[in-house]
């Protein structure tokens, strides 16, 4: 599948997926238990991007890949790249981390 302009607003990009799989405002509206009135106001950008878990729950609807892993969880612990092996790590910046 294609992929929209990453320029794109986040309202329009959801437009898009959503026209590209062929279903209707009110279809995924349901999916995620929202009006289609609240939608098109998303996709408008009349209203503020919806938060993460809304956008997980319309990615799902839209059956998009979950790219959240690639970017970190909140409350993820583990150490960031640049600071693996600093003092008292045990490690070299050279070492894999140990999972």
């Amino acid at each position: 599948m294609a992929t929209p302009d990453p320029a794109l607003p986040i309202g329009k990009r959801i437009q898009w997926y959503r026209e590209q799989r062929g279903m209707s405002r009110p279809v995924l509206a349901g999916q995620i238990g929202k009006n289609p009135r609240w939608l098109k106001a998303i996709e408008s950008g009349q209203l503020q991007a919806p938060k993460l878990p809304m956008l997980l729950r319309i990615a799902h609807a839209l059956e998009l890949e979950d790219r959240t892993g690639r970017a970190g969880r909140p409350g993820d612990r583990r150490p960031h790249p640049c600071r693996q092996g600093e003092k008292g790590s045990g490690r070299s910046q050279l070492e894999p981390a140990q999972r």
